[in-house]
């Protein structure tokens, strides 16, 4: 089976610093891949954040429900090791959206990993999908 390919827009939207937590490591006494997939939750938080807003409110009464994941993995992360997340925005869709991770270990001057979620526009009061709000469209042009 071929790896995974994931290519990272040029456009970066957002880059914030997080580091690796004793309770971020696994047996091999290295980042565990569920610990590099809440940082990347963390980093889109601050991420929206930044543009005050967060995973229930993207603007027009619309929260966001992961629709996928995917994962690269090319180094190592350990204890105290920092982490550059570069977040970006891209195929927006009706109702959805991806966003790129760029995760660089500083600490060694590599990267780390690669990710990609696709974030669907949703209603939890309705159970049902919703338009990327336009005002949330307008803040990626900025």
């Amino acid at each position: 089976m071929a790896r995974t390919k994931i290519t990272f827009p040029d456009k970066i939207h957002f880059t914030t610093k997080l580091s690796v937590r004793v309770t971020d490591l696994n047996y091999g006494n290295h980042m565990g891949n569920d610990a590099f997939v809440g940082l990347m939750q963390q980093a889109r938080i601050l991420m929206l954040n930044k543009f005050g807003l967060s995973e229930l409110n993207v603007g027009e009464n619309t929260s966001l429900i992961q629709g996928d994941l995917v994962v690269t993995y090319h180094a190592e992360g350990h204890l105290n090791d920092e982490i550059e997340f570069n977040l970006a925005i891209d195929d927006i869709s009706n109702s959805s959206f991806d966003i790129y991770y760029q995760a660089t270990n500083l600490n060694k001057n590599k990267l780390l990993a690669l990710a990609k979620t696709r974030m669907v526009c949703f209603s939890y009061e309705q159970s049902k999908t919703l338009p990327v709000p336009e005002s949330f469209r307008m803040l990626l042009n900025d």
